[in-house]
């Protein structure tokens, strides 16, 4: 038998299983509110700490991306512990005023591992938001969070869009239509940088890449007792710039669409995502794959922007077993067109399989399950076998404990 299904086999039949010794408990529910004296506004701190164990079955690979172009040189390290997504912050909430309810945000993030003995830390959300409109640093519009399934490593899944970075700057409106219908529109900062410039001469370092505009998402979401049904459109705008002149030399439109939804059945839910487009670039797998802009000018065009289409998919079941433990299983794909140039990522896949287990209404652990793989157009690995050169595989099992307040 494969060794990645034996694996996945044997790994399946252990996190099924451990349900069965859960009882009834009421979930998490994390943060401490307090009033501002002599004032109507209301503070939450909140915050969650997430470590993570991982072994890595495949002791010839790093902990990586699996979209990434290469793997590292060095030795490998099959066992990692990390703190990821782990954050910090505080919100008001100012009820009753000429714009509204007016409610803040901000939070950090933090992720670091042991084995380096560091942690970074970045801006997570930071918002302001009153009436219909949100703005600040925030989830792009183009996401659906309540369609996407729910999977301990952050590398995980990538069938989804913005696999790699999913909140930008923006302005957004967002109000309801009738009972069930709501709607949003947004500009977004996601501008896209391409892949790389060709440098075949000089004068190429004289160019750049900007944008015209800011990316606009709008999304359309059906809700009702048994689930939502969502459609979503993006455009964004790709443009390269020659020193000292203000119009773009070479101008492109990139557009996607996805549709997602959620259905619950019974106490579970069903979760998907199908997306297209070309030229997402942030809001896709990455730009390596997707965009390029090539500069000689010793060509008839000495400037091009070449754009790849993209289609992805996830799908995804949640079964709570109970109020204390629930078990998720999930597939993503993401599958690279070419159109202007041969991409690095030909397609790349995920599987998933996890169970989280709530010890006290503050502190879960989950156990899971990741295989990925990622097959290449072009070598761009070394010291490895031609069958390798083209596939990349990440194969681990990861325990995490998450502490919230």
């Amino acid at each position: 038998m494969n060794r990645h299904y034996f694996t996945a086999a044997v790994v399946t039949a252990a996190l099924l299983a451990i349900p069965s010794l859960a009882d009834n408990v009421t979930p998490p529910l994390p943060g401490y509110t307090i009033n501002i004296p002599n004032t109507n506004t209301d503070l939450k701190i909140y915050g969650s700490v997430k470590f993570n164990l991982t072994h890595n079955f495949n002791a010839d690979h790093y902990f990586k991306d699996p979209l990434l172009e290469s793997r590292e040189s060095g030795p490998t390290n099959t066992n990692r512990i990390n703190i990821e997504k782990s954050y910090f912050g505080f919100s008001t909430i100012t009820p009753s005023t000429k714009l509204g309810h007016i409610t803040t945000n901000l939070d950090i993030e933090a992720n670091g591992s042991y084995e380096n003995k560091d942690v970074t830390l970045k801006l997570r959300n930071a918002t302001i938001s009153f009436g219909n409109w949100t703005i600040g640093r925030a989830e792009s519009t183009f996401v659906d969070t309540d369609a996407s399934p729910e999977a301990l490593s952050p590398a995980a899944p990538i069938g989804q869009p913005n696999f790699d970075v999913s909140k930008f700057n923006l302005v957004r409106y967002a109000a309801s239509i009738g009972k069930y219908s709501s709607f949003a529109v947004s500009f977004e900062d996601g501008i896209s940088k391409p892949d790389k410039i060709v440098d075949l001469q000089e004068e190429s370092k004289h160019y750049t890449h900007s944008s015209k505009c800011p990316t606009m998402v709008g999304a359309l979401t059906y809700s009702n007792s048994w689930g939502h049904a969502g459609i979503r459109v993006l455009e964004q705008n790709w443009s390269t710039y020659h020193d000292g002149y203000l119009s773009p030399t070479q101008c492109r439109w990139a557009l996607a669409t996805q549709l997602s939804g959620a259905v619950n059945i019974g106490k579970d839910k069903l979760v998907g995502t199908i997306y297209t487009g070309k030229g997402l670039g942030v809001y896709g797998s990455g730009s390596a794959s997707e965009s390029r802009i090539v500069i000689d000018q010793g060509a008839k065009t000495p400037y091009k922007i070449m754009l790849n289409n993209q289609v992805g998919w996830q799908l995804g079941y949640t079964h709570n077993w109970n109020n204390k433990v629930r078990s998720n299983v999930a597939s993503s794909h993401v599958n690279i067109i070419e159109r202007d140039f041969e991409p690095c990522l030909k397609n790349a896949q995920d599987y998933i399989i996890n169970t989280m287990f709530n010890i006290t209404n503050d502190v879960e652990v989950g156990v899971e399950y990741l295989l990925q793989r990622r097959k290449n157009n072009r070598d761009f690995t070394s010291n490895s076998t031609n069958n390798e050169k083209r596939r990349l595989d990440s194969n681990q099992i990861s325990a995490m404990l998450t502490a919230k307040f």
